[in-house]
């Protein structure tokens, strides 16, 4: 989708000072994504996928009935 932001490609600091993972000065850089609003993009590209395909599937039967009157 045209406009979709994907936040930071910095990412976000957090303060943790105990995480094995952190610098010198205690911050872990983490993913700037909000991974709900995320699952929210998802579905809405399947249900108009699947909404696609139902339209293919009634355009293809639609044509198979028409070759048939044809026989």
């Amino acid at each position: 989708m045209a406009g979709d932001a994907f936040g930071s490609a910095e990412g976000r600091l957090v303060s943790e000072p105990n995480n094995p993972l952190a610098d010198a000065n205690g911050m872990v850089r983490y993913p700037d994504i909000d991974l709900g609003d995320q699952m929210v993009q998802l579905s809405l590209a399947q249900r108009g996928y699947q909404a696609n395909l139902a339209v293919v599937e009634r355009a293809k039967d639609a044509y198979q009935q028409a070759l048939e009157l044809g026989k």
